[in-house]
C-alpha cells in the first residue's frame, strides 16, 4: 500500500517536473524573442541616429538656387501666418497658408 502511494507521488512529481520544464522552455523562448526584438530596436534607433544628419543634409541640398530664393521671398508671409496660429508650410519652392498657395 505504501509502495503504491509512494509510486503515485513520484509519478505525480515527475509529471510536475516535466510540465515545469515545458513551461520553462516556453518562457525561455519568449525571453529570447524579446531580447532579439530589443536588440533590433536598439540597432534601428542607432542607425537612424547615425544617418539622421545625412538625411537632413540631403534634404537641404535638394532645393535649387531659384527654389531657395522663392522660399526666401515667401518666408515673411509664412512667418506672419504662423504668428497668427494659422497652418503655414512650404512644399518645395511653394508656400501654403491654410492649404491655399501663396505668391510673393
Amino acid at each position: 500500500m505504501m509502495k503504491k502511494k509512494r509510486a503515485a507521488e513520484e509519478k505525480e512529481h515527475l509529471e510536475d517536473i516535466a510540465t515545469n520544464k515545458k513551461i520553462l522552455e516556453v518562457v525561455n523562448k519568449l525571453a529570447d524573442r524579446f531580447d532579439i526584438q530589443e536588440k533590433r530596436v536598439e540597432d534601428l534607433s542607432r542607425k537612424m541616429e547615425e544617418n539622421s544628419s545625412l538625411i537632413t543634409w540631403k534634404r537641404r541640398e535638394d532645393l535649387s538656387k531659384e527654389d531657395k530664393m522663392a522660399r526666401e521671398l515667401l518666408w515673411p508671409k509664412i512667418k506672419e501666418a504662423r504668428d497668427q496660429k494659422k497652418r503655414a508650410y512650404f512644399r518645395g519652392p511653394f508656400g501654403f497658408i491654410e492649404n491655399v498657395q501663396i505668391f510673393p
